[in-house]
């Protein structure tokens, strides 16, 4: 009977444990994956968040940028134009000028840990 007294004494331990192992690995996949895509689209919509940021849409598909964070929410417009290559580590917001040109408004670095 105390064998299994100790194993519930210990349970909630082994669930942290594997909750924070879990949240490392969901991280370092999740970031490795922003780090090797491309961006290159125009923002088409954009919804501002509780926390004062915001989100970007392009062509009303939400634009995963996991690593990467609008805040604060006036940082972006509609129409803006938002570049990355593809192992890049900024993302650079451009926006049109009087002249019809994109000028670098800009540059954001990546949040959380980075690959």
């Amino acid at each position: 009977m105390s064998k299994k007294f100790n194993k519930i004494k210990y349970a909630p331990i082994l669930i942290l444990i594997g909750v924070v192992i879990f949240s490392f690995v969901n991280t370092y996949f999740k970031s490795r994956k922003v780090h090797f895509e491309k961006y290159d689209f125009v923002i088409t919509k954009i919804i501002n968040t509780p926390t004062g940021s915001a989100i970007p849409f392009k062509n009303n598909i939400k634009m995963d940028m996991w690593q990467y964070n609008f805040y604060p929410k006036n940082i972006i417009y509609i129409g803006d134009s938002v570049h990355k290559g593809s192992e890049e580590k900024n993302l650079y917001i451009f926006r049109r000028n009087e002249t019809e040109k994109f000028i670098l408004i800009d540059s954001i670095q990546p949040t959380g840990m980075y690959f």
